[in-house]
């Protein structure tokens, strides 16, 4: 559409007339029906006023519906970024819990099933969504290394070789998983989690 088209359309959407409107730009209503009907053409700067005053982008008011329509998919690649961020902050959130209700559990078992049920949920926060996860997750292996040593008494070595180990327990797993099921990827993780805690779970009861 043209800018005398996209003008008069404004105006009516805004419910002005071209007097009322020819006064908040300082011109008469009939320099408004000229521009209306394609008879002349507001400079720059008054059409920079107009879209001001119709509540419009400058790039609308020229190019009509290929500008609004690049800028409903600009609003769009913006709510999909502000959901995202809005999954992370939540996903964080839930990681400061699990963290604060780790420090207030007494019973080391207990402890120890929380925090891997932390690994566990950053790891699969890292596979669905960000790297930056990945500081999360070696945050809580440092500060589970550390209470092993404390609770314990594990040894530093044999923790990174269980560690190792139960790294090639959930491979085996997610290879017979696929082997027996047609699964989705995020199936396959799940599952090794679960099935990762439990066996660690086991080891500590064994351990303790």
């Amino acid at each position: 559409m043209s800018i005398s088209e996209n003008i008069k359309i404004c105006r009516i959407q805004n419910n002005l007339t071209q007097k009322q409107l020819g006064e908040k730009v300082f011109v008469s209503d009939k320099t408004i029906s000229k521009w209306e009907s394609n008879r002349s053409v507001p400079d720059v700067d008054t059409i920079k006023r107009l879209a001001e005053i119709l509540n419009v982008e400058y790039d609308v008011l020229i190019d009509g519906e290929e500008a609004r329509s690049k800028q409903d998919t600009m609003s769009t690649k913006i709510r999909k970024i502000s959901i995202k961020y809005s999954r992370q902050i939540i996903s964080g959130l839930i990681l400061l819990f699990m963290l604060i209700l780790s420090n207030l559990i007494n019973d080391d078992i207990a402890y120890f099933i929380i925090y891997f049920s932390i690994i566990g949920f950053t790891l699969l926060q890292i596979f669905n969504s960000s790297k930056w996860y990945l500081i999360g997750l070696l945050i809580a292996l440092m500060q589970l290394s550390d209470e092993m040593n404390t609770y314990l008494h594990f040894d530093f070595d044999l923790w990174f070789l269980s560690l190792f180990l139960l790294g090639i327990f959930i491979i085996l797993i997610i290879f017979l998983i696929k082997l027996v099921k047609n699964l989705r990827v995020k199936d396959y993780f799940l599952i090794s989690v679960f099935l990762g805690n439990l066996f660690v779970v086991i080891f500590i009861l064994f351990m303790s």
